[in-house]
């Protein structure tokens, strides 16, 4: 438990620091004191005051606004910006009308002095000034739409282009996409905090930063394979899941601080409601670019996380795979900000994952084999092909990735036990020695340096002590340490050895075979029980099983077993060595699970 608790807590911590510099970025870029900065999807900057943005939205969702009130409104504070100035600089003509204007709007707004009255009425003035021209804006969305598609259809009409197809398609196609799109009923409501929140690229940029925790995770987790011959998926999962879940959570904390420094946000009103948004040929609503675009990114975040698995799982060519993809990542950024490659590498591009707005916000065809062709559909291929190849190729490569390392592990685990084995013979052989030296001390009477050497001598010849004779040597001493292993998880392991093993066998094969079978039965076996181990010949070939009490129930997926565990790949891999090892020797394996008893039995040809 502490274990998994020094695993997770990293992660967390690193997903709660990456959220909390999302807000702090978010604040001090876009919303330092009352002024918001931001850039639209052209690149355009721009800086309000929040408190004006506010009184423009209360403006345009009150019922008794509208263009006509504006304008009056307008010509209010136009008057009594003259009537202050006139006060102000002692002009005695028209200073009775003048005053009974001032003193009007002193009751309405609390100023002192006539500058400070003059100030706010224009700021109230640019207000509604601002309010006014998105009423007049919506208001002539309708005739907009309608003229596009009016003088698209007057120029295929008049055959001015019929010499270019891909112009003429292109017409042809803006005619009928904006068709239909006069047909709209627009809300005057405007609402900045959408387009703000599209325009926000802070969290773009730090998620692709917690991307890169996926790097020293693998490398743990690589480390975890070849030290224990048992993989921990979660270690590997883990980096993915929080990357995508802390880019979910920055989106999210976005959308709040959006909405609570600029205003509401409605998802159910159309796109083309927002100015940035007026060329949008699709009729859909707010909501639903919302929601492809915060899914376009989150793929994105985990597509660029499974690349980086990718590379990282390369065993051989890592560092010239990464400078590979590296190059390419370099090259497609720049056709995507410079265009020098040409529109469809410009726009189709898998960054555009990041910017999906600009597929909904603006009118673009791409001149494909002269056929007029939406962005939209164009990327979503190319970029659905890229995604499904990576989430394809990443589990397999990983899977590739382990196999080889455990099998890395395995030899050097195996050949640690045989270089043990091999100290323990020179132990035994020297332990005659050893006794006379014991004996002389104790009859010279020196018990307590006696004491001490035999202690010595006991420490280093624990693996001497092998009751066990396979006939091999090296198995003997395998299997003495799983009896240790056996004992220290509370399990006995019984062994019943009826003939030897072959020579035949090499010793790592028949390592793998043993170190496999009794790691799955001291996992899968309950405490306190009887892990059974025999070893004998059948029909001139070595027989080995191994029987556990077993509580589970197998799975079988065209005639092989599978682990019920959801970590296929670190516990399915076991029984599959030891089906290749037999493979090896013309043998077979057959598996059982009757009367809650786990049984594996392994023929071999010696």
């Amino acid at each position: 438990m502490k274990g998994n608790a020094k695993k997770v807590l990293p992660a967390l911590f690193a997903a709660v620091a990456a959220v909390l510099l999302n807000s702090l970025i978010f604040w001090y870029v876009n919303c330092t004191g009352d002024y918001l900065q931001t850039a639209d999807i052209y690149g355009r900057q721009y800086s309000e005051k929040r408190s004006e943005t506010r009184h423009v939205s209360e403006l345009l969702n009150s019922r008794d606004i509208d263009i006509p009130a504006l304008e009056s409104r307008i010509e209010y504070f136009s008057a009594v910006i003259d009537a202050a100035n006139t006060i102000d600089r002692n002009y005695t003509k028209g200073h009775d009308e003048a005053q009974a204007l001032t003193e009007e709007f002193s009751r309405q707004y609390v100023v002192s002095g006539y500058k400070e009255m003059s100030e706010r009425a224009k700021a109230e003035s640019d207000i509604c000034a601002a309010a006014l021209g998105k009423l007049r804006y919506a208001a002539d969305y309708t005739g907009y739409a309608a003229n596009i598609a009016e003088n698209a259809g007057q120029l295929s009409d008049i055959s001015l282009f019929s010499g270019d197809a891909w112009i003429r398609n292109n017409i042809i196609k803006t005619q009928r996409d904006f068709y239909g799109l006069d047909r709209i009923t627009l809300t005057p409501t405007t609402n900045n905090a959408f387009s703000a929140l599209l325009n926000y690229h802070v969290t773009d940029f730090l998620a692709l930063m917690t991307v890169f925790a996926v790097i020293p995770f693998f490398f743990i987790y690589s480390a975890n394979i070849r030290s224990s011959l048992s993989s921990d998926r979660k270690l590997l999962i883990l980096p993915v899941v929080v990357t995508v879940l802390t880019s979910s959570v920055m989106y999210v904390t976005n959308f709040a601080m959006t909405v609570a420094y600029i205003g509401n946000i409605s998802p159910d009103i159309p796109v083309q409601s927002y100015e940035p948004f007026l060329s949008c040929p699709f009729a859909v609503s707010t909501g639903t670019v919302l929601l492809v675009c915060l899914g376009a990114k989150l793929i994105g975040v985990l597509t660029f996380s499974l690349i980086i698995l990718l590379i990282m799982s390369r065993e051989k060519h890592r560092i010239l795979a990464a400078a590979i993809t590296g190059a390419l990542a370099i090259l497609e950024f720049i056709a995507h900000i410079s265009g020098i490659f040409g529109t469809v590498l410009q726009e189709i591009n898998i960054f555009s994952l990041f910017t999906f707005e600009r597929f909904f916000c603006r009118y673009l065809n791409l001149n494909i084999f002269g056929a007029a062709v939406s962005r939209l559909p164009v990327f979503a291929v190319f970029a659905g092909i890229i995604i499904i190849f990576v989430f394809i190729l990443a589990p397999l490569s990983v899977s590739k990735y382990v196999r080889t390392a455990r099998e890395s592990a395995e030899r050097g685990y195996y050949d640690e036990v045989n270089r043990r084995y091999v100290e323990s013979r020179k132990i035994r052989h020297d332990i005659n020695n050893h006794l006379l030296a014991v004996s002389y001390l104790i009859e010279s009477g020196n018990i307590s340096a006696a004491q001490k050497y035999i202690s010595e001598v006991s420490e280093k010849t624990d693996l001497a002590a092998q009751p066990l004779k396979t006939g091999s040597d090296v198995l003997d001493a395998l299997l003495y340490k799983k009896s240790v292993q056996a004992q220290e998880l509370g399990l006995t392991l019984e062994n019943e050895v009826s003939a030897p093993v072959p020579d035949s066998i090499s010793d790592y094969d028949l390592c793998t075979v043993f170190g496999n079978i009794l790691d799955n039965a001291f996992e899968a076996a309950s405490p306190y029980s009887t892990v059974k181990l025999t070893i004998g010949q059948q029909h001139e070939m070595l027989y080995i099983a191994c029987e556990n009490n077993f509580s589970g129930k197998l799975t079988r997926e065209n005639g092989r077993i599978v682990t019920a565990k959801q970590d296929k790949i670190s516990h399915g891999y076991g029984l599959s060595r030891v089906s290749e090892v037999a493979e090896k020797y013309s043998g077979t394996v057959k598996i059982s699970d009757e009367n809650n008893i786990f049984k594996i039995e392994i023929l071999m040809n010696k």
